[in-house]
């Protein structure tokens, strides 16, 4: 899977998402929430044969999350796929969920030179 691909793959799944997956004690977030199916940044990418719950806690440069992605989409993580990777599982983490878009477009500007709307992927009203 291309990079941009990646990218447009998260940001879709973020943007009609629109809430974060979080921990069961929901003090933290998570790559799957298991009793509301939410995935987060980086968990929209990891299938199911490469799941498991010891993934929970670590980021995206985490050895053990890098495999896990990089077996779900067929491809190795380079060092410049863990920098978008990360900046994306920050969004999720950490940004108010308000202005995620305004957020995942800054990333699109910096690693593809271009907006949102460029790319193809619709606001959250656009694609219910």
């Amino acid at each position: 899977m291309k990079k941009k691909a990646i990218f447009k793959t998260v940001a879709q799944h973020l943007l009609q998402q629109g809430e974060r997956a979080l921990s069961p004690d929901e003090n933290s977030c998570a790559y799957r929430q298991p009793k509301s199916g939410l995935t987060c940044a980086i968990g929209c990418l990891i299938t199911d044969a490469h799941y498991h719950t010891g993934l929970e806690d670590k980021t995206v440069i985490d050895s053990a999350v890098s495999e896990a992605v990089s077996k779900s989409i067929g491809s190795l993580i380079t060092i410049t796929d863990s920098g978008l990777l990360s900046a994306l599982q920050d969004i999720h983490d950490y940004d108010d969920i308000a202005l995620w878009r305004e957020k995942l477009n800054e990333v699109a500007e910096v690693y593809f030179e271009t907006s949102l709307d460029e790319l193809g992927v619709k606001t959250a009203e656009a694609i219910t």
